[in-house]
């Protein structure tokens, strides 16, 4: 009897063995999962646990101990096959097969640089204040070597790469630098600037910082692509009259009350970024213009509008005169 209790326990245990060593994950698809930087082996295998990848924690920490690969599991973006048993994923995991070593980054129009900061922090690629000391500041030409890129040939020295990292999804080496991730902004905004635009840019009598300040402040002021080019003509129009371009945006952008409504108070700021104080642009732009801007910027609509204002419910309200745009203003905004 105690024979056959031996046995029947060996076949148990050995069942229980083969099971966490060759058994497969408890999922029906191939799964992605990336393994964080620096995770130890517990931090590991109770992610893969979780996931349902592994059958045993003690059966991962076990097979990594056995082999002496503590040290050599690789992080990463990993593709994980529902055929695979354990010895499969600790083979993978150590030898880096299959791990994806880019990782996406989507930078979202209208974004300042120091929001751009904060979000690559977040994600794990560079503390904020490097990447403001490459894009935020005078700098710039000492980080990075911008002498290739003749877009910023007209950008004032001391004046930063503010509206000039384009917004876009990157897929960027998750080892990347700050100086890498900036680079391939710039180059994307080179792309999307072409030799036509430039050329209509010229034949204006405006420059690219011009052109780059104005749809900073078209992207901020309103969220519908097809306002933007009023608005733009709106603005233009009212800069060759000698007025104040008179938007929020601007005053926001330097008291960092991002799309807030200012006070009777904060009007009266004295700051170069205040239009409804100062004529004329403000000394740099006021965050990263998508293509919709930029094209709106450099292609305005010319109609007979004067003033706009953007409803509680996002929808731009166009008016000729003072009093049209007053009575837009208690319709709309109250």
């Amino acid at each position: 009897m105690k024979s056959l209790f031996r046995f029947l326990l060996l076949i148990g245990v050995g069942y229980v063995i083969y099971i966490i060593l060759f058994g497969t994950p408890q999922i029906s698809e191939p799964r992605r999962m990336e393994i964080p930087r620096g995770a130890g082996v517990k931090e590991i295998a109770e992610t893969l646990k979780e996931a349902n990848l592994i059958r045993s924690r003690f059966g991962f920490e076990t097979l990594v101990w056995l082999r002496r690969a503590g040290s050599r599991l690789q992080a990463g973006e990993y593709t994980f096959q529902p055929s695979m048993s354990l010895t499969d994923i600790v083979r993978m995991l150590t030898r880096g097969l299959g791990a994806v070593n880019e990782r996406e980054l989507t930078i979202v129009e209208g974004w300042t640089a120091q929001e751009v900061a904060d979000y690559l922090e977040a994600q794990g690629f560079a503390r904020k204040q490097e990447f403001m000391s490459i894009a935020g500041s005078s700098s710039t030409r000492q980080r990075l070597d911008i002498t290739g890129f003749g877009f910023l040939r007209d950008k004032p020295d001391g004046v930063g790469l503010e509206g000039y990292l384009f917004p876009d999804t990157y897929r960027v080496f998750r080892d990347a630098n700050t100086e890498a991730i900036a680079r391939r902004m710039l180059e994307n905004f080179s792309s999307k600037l072409t030799a036509e635009m430039q050329a209509d840019i010229t034949s204006q009598g405006k420059t690219i910082f011009d052109i780059v300040r104005m749809a900073s402040i078209v992207e901020a002021e309103v969220p519908h692509e097809e306002d933007r080019p009023i608005i733009s003509g709106i603005l233009w129009k009212r800069l060759d009259a000698g007025m104040a371009l008179q938007v929020d945006s601007t005053l926001n952008y330097a008291i960092d009350g991002r799309n807030s409504a200012l006070t009777s108070q904060q009007l009266q700021i004295d700051s170069p970024y205040n239009t409804y104080k100062y004529r004329g642009l403000p000394p740099t732009p006021i965050g990263n213009p998508g293509l919709s801007a930029i094209r709106a910027a450099i292609y305005p609509r010319h109609t007979a509008y004067w003033y706009f204002l953007s409803g509680k419910d996002g929808t731009t309200y166009f008016a000729k005169t003072l009093d049209e745009h007053n009575i837009n203003k208690a319709k709309y905004l109250r």
